[in-house]
């Protein structure tokens, strides 16, 4: 699988305290921009008002599950938030257009976008979505993600965005 993918999943401590994150604890998540790469990282309720805004890429509350609860679905907020900005920006990168293809497929997924149509640019497969809240258009690039490695992906999307 690509190496631009393999972003941490939750590690279950705090980056500021390093006092574990329990489960059914409320935490923050934030996406700091490594570069060719997001990182990602934790803090507990205490730590995060010591974190400055503008270090981080993305953020957002969540809560650890319960040790006998099964498998959770990525915040819809936070995933919006993060399309959104990846959108604004319009960055050429290959890895930040990876990451929002995928984060369109979940939002389509969860009806929160609608697919209008594809079409080609430049040799490339557009894809045009309609944002269900405001019926705003936005054009995301198809960056060619082989099927077989597809769910794969969207699954680790759906646990870094816990």
């Amino acid at each position: 699988m690509d190496e631009d993918w393999k972003i941490e999943k939750r590690k279950g401590a705090c980056e500021g305290c390093a006092k574990p994150i329990v489960p059914e604890q409320d935490y923050f998540a934030a996406l700091f921009d490594g570069g060719s790469q997001f990182v990602r990282r934790e803090f507990c309720a205490a730590c995060w008002p010591a974190q400055q805004a503008s270090a981080f890429f993305s953020c957002w509350k969540a809560r650890t599950p319960p040790p006998d609860g099964g498998p959770k679905r990525a915040d819809t907020g936070a995933t919006e938030e993060t399309f959104a900005r990846l959108v604004a920006e319009g960055s050429a990168e290959p890895a930040r257009q990876r990451l929002a293809f995928l984060l369109s497929l979940i939002l389509l997924q969860r009806r929160r976008l609608k697919l209008l149509d594809t079409v080609t640019c430049d040799g490339r497969e557009v894809l045009r979505f309609e944002r269900s809240e405001d019926k705003s258009t936005v054009e995301i690039v198809n960056p060619g993600i082989p099927d077989n490695e597809l769910d794969s992906l969207k699954s680790e999307m759906d646990a870094l965005l816990r």
